[in-house]
């Protein structure tokens, strides 16, 4: 299929990216941050870079606003200088995925979920709310929209909530795959991180006593749009964990189970993330283009990552070699 774009289009947003990348916190800010005994340090050293102080009603710092207030800023500074800014939905459609189901689910509960949304997505919060409760899914991205009256079907006969979220997610995979048609670079991203998503629900399902059950479940929580098809999986739930490690060694996934120590699930999403980081690094220096704006939010999304370990860490009282394994490679 034709690319959507001209790359020349996307000079000037790339030209902005460039100058806002000295602001990410990279490999090496950190470093010092980890020195630092807690994140109330870490906190003021932030804020002190620029970071915006948000606070609850009782005064103290809502970290997750602090971070999420840092993502919105970044996503709303570039989307009006792309000339396609439905590209970002690449981003964003995870955030609204997450909003629909805490809707659902609290709705369901009788708990009201704004507590519990990221005002992140293509549809504003508090139009979601409005719409999913009137029933009224169109303003949804058009799979995820699709998907809600089948799963609130199957929910109501069963009240399993996995329905909710495996329904979801699938609804999710198409609408990325649609939002990245025509931009090269995030197209190979969508399906990376379906093929990661696999790969990871595999391992988590060969753990399970009943083989049986595992596969079955496997097939329902699938996601599309990867590389590696359904039936790769086959063969690693007749022979296990082993055998999808070794099944891996061919893709370009071969890293992901290579952990030092216990494999532990942890540490098989530590290198997950680390392998899209792989992807954006491709791009790092290229001087314009699409894939500029779109790798930059990324890596401002995997920064603000490792500042949530960092603080909850350092909270939970975690020395600095603890919290080194758990941080992911940076963009810068």
């Amino acid at each position: 299929m034709a690319v959507r774009y001209s790359e020349s289009d996307y000079a000037y947003v790339s030209a902005r990216v460039r100058a806002m990348e000295v602001g990410l916190i990279g490999k090496e800010r950190i470093g010092a941050l980890l020195e630092m005994k807690t994140a109330d340090e870490v906190l003021e050293a932030l804020f002190s870079a620029g970071f915006p102080r948000v606070t609850r009603e009782d005064g103290s710092v809502d970290d997750e606003a602090v971070l999420a207030a840092v993502m919105r800023e970044g996503i709303s500074v570039l989307s009006p200088l792309m000339p396609d800014p439905s590209l970002l939905f690449t981003l964003q459609y995870p955030y609204d995925c997450h909003n629909i189901k805490a809707i659902i689910k609290c709705r369901a509960a009788g708990v009201d979920p704004r507590s519990m949304l990221i005002d992140m997505g293509s549809v504003p919060t508090a139009r979601l709310l409005d719409r999913v409760a009137e029933g009224d899914y169109g303003v949804l991205p058009t799979h995820m929209g699709e998907a809600v009256p089948a799963l609130l079907a199957a929910y109501a006969r069963n009240k399993d909530p996995r329905e909710i979220d495996l329904a979801l997610d699938r609804a999710c995979f198409l609408d990325l795959a649609d939002a990245a048609r025509g931009f090269a670079f995030a197209e190979r991203l969508v399906r990376a991180n379906a093929d990661l998503s696999n790969i990871k629900t595999c391992l988590r399902l060969l753990r399970m006593s009943n083989t049986y059950l595992a596969e079955l479940l496997f097939a329902r929580a699938f996601v599309p749009g990867g590389t590696l098809e359904e039936r790769f999986f086959t063969e690693a739930f007749a022979s296990g964990e082993s055998r999808l490690a070794d099944l891996l060694v061919t893709t370009p996934y071969s890293r992901v189970l290579l952990t030092e120590g216990q494999r532990t699930l942890a540490k098989v999403e530590r290198n997950a993330d680390d392998h899209l980081m792989g992807e954006l690094a491709r791009v790092r220096y290229t001087p314009y283009g699409a894939e500029v704006p779109l790798a930059y939010l990324m890596g401002l999304q995997t920064s603000l990552k490792n500042l949530r370990i960092l603080l909850n860490g350092k909270r939970a009282g975690l020395d600095r070699d603890a919290l080194c394994e758990r941080v992911r490679e940076s963009y810068v």
